[in-house]
């Protein structure tokens, strides 16, 4: 896959337009252009820049190894609290120790969350990307639901249907039984 096509399949992945990435990885459009017609990787601090605004990997970006999409868990979750902690008033170390023994209140969730987003680091950028992609997945997760509703019905429907015609063919046998009856007794 070349630069340009993961770069096309970042921005279908998070929605975007690719005047979008320029302007919130704070690149030129023309830039992203000349690298579709050159074909060349650009440089790692545009790479960085790239990754920075949309939560990417620096190493998929540039050789499409590993995971296309940077994850906040395990080391770089405590990585990601760590720094915004003490900025967060703790809550961020509470987000974490939440996460981790599954015994949280939402409302703490929600607030430690809205802090990470209105920050100004690349923890804000990941954190959106992963909400965006859960919220994407909840939103396929109730399309399938609603899809397999929907199949179970035409089911429901295709079986009543042949019911209904195994009826009719038996009706259709027993008129053909009656008829034959009053032609033979007709004809007698």
């Amino acid at each position: 896959m070349s630069f340009m096509q993961r770069i096309q399949l970042l921005i279908k992945h998070l929605d975007w337009t690719q005047k979008r990435l320029a302007d919130t990885a704070d690149i030129d459009e023309a830039t992203i252009s000349r690298w579709a017609k050159s074909g060349k990787v650009p440089t790692r601090k545009s790479l960085t820049k790239i990754a920075n605004a949309t939560g990417c990997s620096v190493e998929w970006l540039k050789s499409c190894q590993g995971e296309m999409m940077k994850s906040l868990v395990g080391k770089a979750a405590d990585a990601a609290i760590d720094p915004l902690n003490e900025a967060a008033g703790g809550s961020v170390e509470v987000y974490r120790k939440n996460i981790i023994s599954s015994d949280f209140k939402i409302s703490d969730m929600v607030n430690a969350t809205i802090r990470i987003l209105e920050s100004d680091t690349v923890y804000k950028t990941a954190l959106a990307s992963n909400i965006r992609a859960f919220d994407n997945a909840v939103i396929q997760e109730a399309d399938v639901d609603d899809l397999k509703g929907k199949i179970d019905i035409l089911i429901q429907t295709q079986f009543a249907m042949k019911d209904e015609m195994a009826e009719m063919r038996r009706e259709i046998v027993s008129d053909k039984q009656k008829f034959k009856k009053r032609d033979e007794q007709a004809n007698s």
